[in-house]
């Protein structure tokens, strides 16, 4: 790597850092906004803060409510698919022991008319 190359380097870097740097700077000009912005729509609205605890603690129970429910449908899902796993199963045995059946007596056919035909 050339000297070139490294003070090519540096500058971009230091551009990296000034840009971050312009950033910073706009991001907290706009939460300085958005700060003003919000106390003044909360005073407009005539929003207070014991008004927005209520709705805090209104979403937190929504939410709790809400995280029951998705733990209640993960554990039917899971029931349901252990159900499922088990009918599979039991089909599967079912339909062996036809198969088994199936081919005993079509075994027993085939013995019958050795017998059959040998007398």
């Amino acid at each position: 790597m050339s000297r070139g190359d490294l003070a090519a380097v540096h500058l971009a870097i230091r551009r990296v850092e000034e840009a971050a740097e312009l950033a910073g700077t706009a991001y907290d000009g706009l939460a300085s906004e958005l700060r003003a912005f919000q106390t003044g729509v909360r005073s407009e609205a005539g929003v207070d803060d014991r008004s927005l605890a209520q709705l805090q603690r209104e979403v937190e129970a929504e939410l709790a409510r809400l995280r029951e429910q998705r733990t209640r449908t993960l554990h039917l899902l899971e029931t349901l698919f252990t159900l499922n796993h088990h009918l599979v199963v039991a089909v599967q045995e079912q339909l062996a022991a036809g198969t088994d059946y199936a081919h005993r007596r079509a075994v027993e056919l085939e013995e019958q008319r050795l017998i059959d035909a040998s007398a």
